[in-house]
């Protein structure tokens, strides 16, 4: 691990990550952009980390002044409730996966966590024909149950349910018509 101050809180590790980590300009050109988008991030885990609210386990509330070290200890979980927050959100799904991804790279890099940035795969959808279609390929790569695909997604079960009636009844993509059975 490098030699970086472990006792860093969440809260200065997202600063850090959108003031000097590298790809910070895909989320704007000057310093008072980056600060703006850190601040919106910091919003979020304070918002939605850990799901909603009144569902919250016991420690995601004051997850902001969390320490690095207690988050690597604990990084399967600090993983899961990054995930439930995402679940519970309606819009902004895209840009919000986007900035975690950004914080965990730098995080990684940074701080040698070694996150596994795999989960967010299906998640990196901007609007729901993009969804459909991350659904349909998903669909034919193999088996799993609908409880598995809606939690890969981050997506309600009757967000699915929705989505896979949309691409029995068929659903067209660039002139192309494709349906499931």
């Amino acid at each position: 691990m490098n030699s970086v101050n472990m006792s860093i809180t969440l809260r200065d590790i997202i600063i850090e990550a959108f003031l000097q980590g590298e790809g910070r300009e895909n989320f704007g050109r000057r310093k008072k952009a980056w600060i703006k988008e850190a601040n919106r991030l910091i919003s979020w885990f304070d918002k939605y980390y850990g799901g909603n609210k009144d569902d919250r386990l016991l420690g995601c509330q004051d997850i902001l002044d969390t320490s690095a070290k207690r988050i690597l200890k604990f990084k399967d979980e600090f993983i899961y409730n990054i995930i439930a927050g995402l679940r519970v959100m309606v819009k902004n799904k895209y840009i919000n996966v986007m900035k975690i991804i950004h914080l965990l790279r730098y995080m990684n890099h940074e701080y040698s966590f070694g996150f596994d940035l795999s989960v967010f795969q299906y998640m990196k959808w901007k609007d729901k024909e993009e969804r459909l279609l991350m659904i349909l390929k998903h669909l034919h790569s193999g088996q799993k149950n609908r409880d598995q695909i809606a939690e890969q997604f981050g997506i309600s079960r009757r967000t699915l349910d929705d989505d896979i009636s949309t691409l029995k009844d068929g659903f067209e993509f660039l002139g192309t018509s494709m349906t499931v059975k």
